[in-house]
């Protein structure tokens, strides 16, 4: 019986987004000041992509970036104008400057912060002027709307124009404002409050051109004065509805308490606002995450957590936020306070991140699927069907174009879960993603709860074939600038850096193609998820008949422009086939899908595939399967992945012995001519056999009745390796032969 809320669920969760640290960030400027104490016990990353930006200002805890891709550089000419901005005598010039149109023309000075005079030549025409003061340790932001620039033009300007009070502040459940402790100057000393860090951030969106004009960041851990203001808080003048602020904030409580508080949108401005959160709002969620077996092994693992503002659906920023330890306790849970219901617009995306330490010494991140909060009457958590990507080496890191703009890539509905269960992710063997991205071949690792798995690549090993000739073996980090020139190849990948309820797994992937040819893209697995009859995801499962499999699939054509941009094409004809058998048997049983149109979801997800677990044969108590999935598209390349191990059903269907008398022989092997066939001795009724090659085309099949044994004549078969079949009431056994 479907859940309802589930379903107006997954309807919400198609306007969100996933979060990857290569964004594309489509607001002008950003502006950070972190104030943070030596001692604290936590480390703050900014997540937006620095390549898009120069960083114009650094001073006094203060960084100012600025996006050199919106920045225009048109020369002067005899039909340009100049405007010139004056500050009122006495007060510091601006650090932020920022002129614009409507049609998205962007012009920034040359002029370092805090001039009180700056000139800018620009063409004729209506802007708006953004202009950032620093004064008496607050924010204050004075917009000029719709300016007429006709000709040279002079503007005085003063930050006393902001004088609407703008005030954030949170409360955790218990009614407490949260606040950080007061510092002593001499001694660098914090006593009182009651958080151990605190962190806020307000954008400003400009609905015209529907884009982001700044974002404004600031973290602490400690306050100057005993009476300065322990919310976020800035200064505005009056706006119209031209305008949108959106503003959230996130504390750390004493306790490791995590409190997120999403305030929503105030559209223009034309009085002081003073936001507060109501403690009953919070959803309270703990999460456990398992670390990887080489962090594990070492001991080097802490928790973490990232965030994401998103406002109009475009990502607007976000941080990331980590335990200054490389050594934590994980079997104890994070625990969060969540108030960030989902919106179709706007949202403030939460993520619990494992941080593992690397073998050479770097920082990588296990990052979990998002946390929401449902706005239906169970209020659970939401997680998303892709998650944070943080560092460099992964397929995930990219958004992609759609002819207008930067996009992030959509989570799926069929993916993404609202659970109270506890849930522990990490703690399954995870599928490999890879795709082209111009001569360079990406992989990356996700769990089935969307978790990435950016550890994997330590102890991944890579071996590449080109023509039958290896031409690469060796780590991943060293195969991630390989670069493919013609010629077919087969690459393996694998993967041991995963251990599932003390299993040591592995993930072994092979991919075939060939770049003579047109399509030289190879198809790919794209998520795999299993859930029992109650909706949940779950490898564990009660019997066969309470599981399904999920999964999505296709071949990708992935573009870039000469901007870098990347752009996702389908291409049509690819198939994916599912196998199971018993963990480490090798023994493959063919487990059919079926195909939903109605789900198939561009970028990136592709086809849509459900099958039941009903038929798969247990023969004991708590029996691992391990899993094999073949994607092969119109052009015969291939991606090929063994996920071992990947469910476990609890209740056993078949005797051992059964299985046994199931297994049917064949003799000799390798063979030259003629090879000999015994069905199994419990064998009832019609008896398919069937041989197909390994690019899974059928070269024989016959169909016996009440026969237990045959000899096929296999002379005219060519040299290699071939796989036999036979299919009885259901049940299908598969054997690797070996023609000379």
């Amino acid at each position: 019986m479907k859940n309802p809320d589930l379903l107006h669920l997954r309807k919400l969760l198609v306007a969100l987004f996933c979060i990857f640290t290569t964004l594309a960030f489509s607001q002008s400027l950003i502006i950070e000041r972190i104030n943070i104490s030596k001692d604290s016990r936590y480390k703050a990353e900014s997540n937006f992509n620095k390549k898009l930006y120069i960083l114009s200002y650094d001073k006094d805890h203060q960084k100012i970036y600025q996006n050199t891709h919106l920045k225009k550089t048109e020369k002067y000419n005899k039909n340009n104008v100049t405007l010139t901005l004056n500050t009122t005598e006495g007060e510091s010039g601006p650090n932020i400057v920022s002129i614009y149109n409507e049609n998205g023309d962007f012009y920034f000075p040359e002029t370092m912060p805090g001039a009180t005079s700056i000139l800018l030549s620009l063409p004729a025409g209506i802007y708006d002027v953004f202009l950032g003061y620093s004064k008496n340790g607050k924010d204050h932001i004075v917009i000029r709307e719709q300016v007429d620039v006709a000709s040279d033009k002079t503007i005085i300007v003063s930050p006393d124009e902001a004088d609407n009070y703008i005030v954030s502040k949170m409360y955790n459940q218990s009614g407490q404002m949260l606040e950080p402790g007061l510092i002593d100057s001499e001694t660098g000393e914090i006593t009182g409050g009651n958080t151990v860090y605190s962190m806020g951030d307000f954008g400003v969106y400009f609905n015209p051109i529907k884009q982001g004009i700044a974002t404004y960041a600031l973290g602490w851990s400690f306050k100057n004065q005993e009476n300065e203001d322990p919310a976020y808080s800035f200064y505005v003048n009056d706006v119209s509805t031209r305008y949108s602020f959106s503003t959230n904030v996130f504390a750390i409580g004493q306790n490791d308490d995590l409190y997120f508080n999403k305030f929503g949108r105030l559209n223009g401005i034309t009085n002081p606002v003073i936001l507060q959160n109501n403690p009953q709002d919070y959803v309270f969620h703990s999460q456990k995450i398992q670390p990887s077996a080489f962090a594990m092994e070492n001991g080097l693992a802490s928790y973490g957590f990232a965030t994401l503002d998103i406002m109009n659906k475009y990502p607007m920023f976000g941080w990331t936020i980590f335990s200054n330890s490389n050594v934590a306790n994980t079997d104890e849970k994070m625990k969060f306070y969540l108030n960030n219901p989902i919106d179709t617009v706007d949202n403030f995306l939460v993520y619990p991140v494992l941080k593992e330490a690397a073998a050479n010494g770097g920082q990588q991140a296990l990052g979990i699927g998002t946390g929401h909060i449902s706005k239906g009457t169970n209020r659970d958590v939401v997680f998303g069907s892709q998650a944070s990507s943080l560092n460099s080496f992964f397929l995930s890191d990219f958004t992609y174009f759609d002819g207008k703009g930067m996009k992030i890539l959509p989570q799926h509905p069929r993916f993404s879960f609202a659970s109270k269960e506890e849930i522990i992710p990490g703690n399954s063997t995870p599928i490999n993603v890879s795709a082209f991205i111009d001569v360079n071949f990406m992989t990356n690792y996700i769990g089935h709860f969307g978790e990435k798995r950016e550890t994997d690549f330590i102890t991944t090993q890579v071996e590449v074939k080109q023509n039958n000739n290896t031409v690469y073996q060796g780590d991943y980090a060293g195969f991630s600038n390989y670069s493919f020139g013609s010629g077919k190849y087969d690459i393996t990948f694998t993967n041991t850096n995963i251990s599932v309820d003390e299993i040591a797994g592995r993930n072994e992937t092979k991919i075939f193609f060939d770049k003579n040819i047109p399509d030289s893209f190879p198809p790919t697995l794209q998520f795999l998820q299993f859930r029992n009859s109650a909706g949940q995801v779950t490898d564990r499962l009660a019997t066969g008949s309470d599981g399904t499999v999920r999964l999505a699939a296709g071949d990708f054509k992935f573009n870039i422009d000469q901007n870098n941009n990347y752009s996702y094409d389908y291409v049509l004809g690819n198939s994916a086939k599912f196998f199971y058998s018993k963990h480490n048997q090798n023994s493959w049983t063919e487990l059919p899908l079926t195909n939903y149109p109605e789900y198939f979801q561009m970028p990136a997800f592709g086809d849509y595939y459900e099958g039941s677990l009903k038929d798969v044969i247990v023969p004991e108590d708590n029996t691992w399967f391990d899993v094999k999935v073949i994607c092969t598209d119109a052009s015969g390349n291939k991606q090929e992945q063994i996920v071992s191990p990947a469910f476990k059903i609890a209740e056993k269907t078949l005797a051992v012995a059964d299985v046994k008398r199931f297994d049917f022989t064949v003799y000799p092997n390798p063979f030259k001519d003629e090879l000999n066939i015994q069905f199994p001795e419990n064998v009832e009724g019609n008896v398919t056999f069937r041989v197909t090659d390994m690019a899974e085309k059928t070269v024989y099949t016959q169909t016996y009745q009440n026969e237990k044994s045959f000899v096929f004549n296999g002379a005219s078969l060519p040299k290699g390796v071939y796989i036999v079949t036979i299919e009885n009431n259901g049940k299908v056994v598969t054997k690797k032969v070996i023609k000379r």
